[in-house]
Formats: C-alpha cells, sequence, structure tokens
C-alpha cells in the first residue's frame, strides 16, 4: 500500500532531495535554503523531551540561539527511509568551532512528517550526551 506522496521510489527520492537540502544548508551555512525546506506552520523538538518549538519563526530562532558564534558547520546524511509522508534520517553533525576549540560530533536522528508540499510539518530530534563527541 501506498501514500499519494511517496506512491513510488521517485516520490521516496523526492522527500529525501528536501531533506538532503536541509542537511546541505548547515555545511553551506545558508539559513534561507534550511528555512526553505519547513513548512511554516513547523513543530520542532529538538532534542526530543523539550517543549516543542511551533512556527518557523521560533525554529530559525532556536538555530540562531544555539549556534556557536564562528563555528563551521558540516553535516553528512548517513540513512533515510521514507514511508508515505514519514521519514527517519540519520545524519552526523561536525562542528568546528573557531579559535582552535576542539571539534564536535553529534550523531543525529530524526522522525519527519511532510506535508502535501513535500515541506517538513514536524520534526523530532533524537540526541543526546551519549551521541555527542568531543575532540578528534
Amino acid at each position: 500500500m501506498s501514500s499519494p506522496l511517496t506512491s513510488s521510489s521517485a516520490g521516496s527520492e523526492q522527500l529525501r532531495a528536501v531533506f538532503q537540502a536541509y542537511v546541505d544548508s548547515w555545511t553551506n551555512g545558508d539559513e534561507a535554503a534550511r528555512r526553505a525546506v519547513f513548512a511554516n506552520d513547523i513543530v520542532a523538538e529538538d532534542p526530543v523531551g523539550s517543549p516543542p518549538m511551533h512556527g518557523i519563526e521560533a525554529w530559525a530562532k532556536f538555530w540562531r540561539d544555539t549556534a556557536i558564534p564562528g563555528a563551521k558547520a558540516k553535516a553528512t546524511l548517513t540513512k533515510f527511509v521514507a514511508c508515505g509522508n514519514e521519514a527517519l534520517a540519520a545524519f552526523t553533525m561536525q562542528i568546528s568551532p573557531p579559535g582552535g576549540a576542539p571539534p564536535i560530533s553529534i550523531e543525529v536522528h530524526e522522525t519527519l512528517v511532510f506535508n502535501a508540499d513535500r515541506k517538513i510539518a514536524k520534526l523530532r530530534a533524537y540526541w543526546n550526551d551519549s551521541t555527542m563527541k568531543v575532540g578528534g
């Protein structure tokens, strides 16, 4: 049985491309590209268990508030599984702080719900101290 969004492998690849654009936006430092993949009414929990953020403005504020000034980020998608209009994604975020501070690596798993426009409408991020590594 298939859903209208991913009735074929092509639909699944379209959702993967949306998420890849999100991952690439971190590497490219492009907040506008990052915002473009989300629905205006996004509900995001990052990490799961923290209060949900409602709307793209709250979500974008979270990115800015948690950024390390001057740091460079590189995100690498390692797994993406789409079923209907939902997906599970795994990626590694490598953060290089300025001034010779040790690098930080975070393994993140996210569950996603896409709307009919193929924008991410719900995101739940799973990460904690056990998925973080400081230093090389």
